[in-house]
């Protein structure tokens, strides 16, 4: 059941990755959102870059680490603005501001969604069972 539940906030982080390239252009390019467009590659992209890299760092993290994520619910919080802002400087390093703000904005978001959706969905139900068994 964890894991069905990590594969749909891995769903949700996808779109939520998506949505400051999405955003630029609907609003300032006014294309439309259609199988040949950018938004529909950036969205692409965004999907694989949460399942390739934001699913198996959020299985490991809940796999190594998920009861102190119970006790300390802040750490998953640092633990998703951390790795937003690694991802930020990498892309910043790699390409310009222009990439830093569109790759950085979307892994923002979509480590703030695998935060949240983590918290509510996976680790504070851990924390209800445990707290029940004692």
């Amino acid at each position: 059941m964890t894991f069905i539940r990590i594969f749909l906030i891995a769903f949700c982080a996808g779109l939520a990755g998506w949505v400051p390239v999405g955003l630029y252009g609907i609003v300032l390019e006014g294309q439309v959102f259609s199988e040949g467009s950018s938004q529909f590659a950036a969205m692409q992209m965004a999907f694989l870059g949460s399942y390739a890299v934001g699913f198996p760092i959020a299985l490991l993290v809940y796999f190594l680490a998920g009861e102190q994520l119970a006790r300390w619910p802040s750490t998953i919080f640092v633990i998703g603005v951390l790795s937003a802002v690694m991802i930020t400087l990498a892309s910043f390093t790699l390409a310009d501001r222009y990439a830093a703000l569109l790759f950085g904005g979307g892994s923002l978001f979509a480590a703030l969604t695998y935060a949240t959706l983590g918290w509510f969905w996976v680790i504070k139900p851990q924390q209800e069972a445990l707290l029940a068994k004692a």
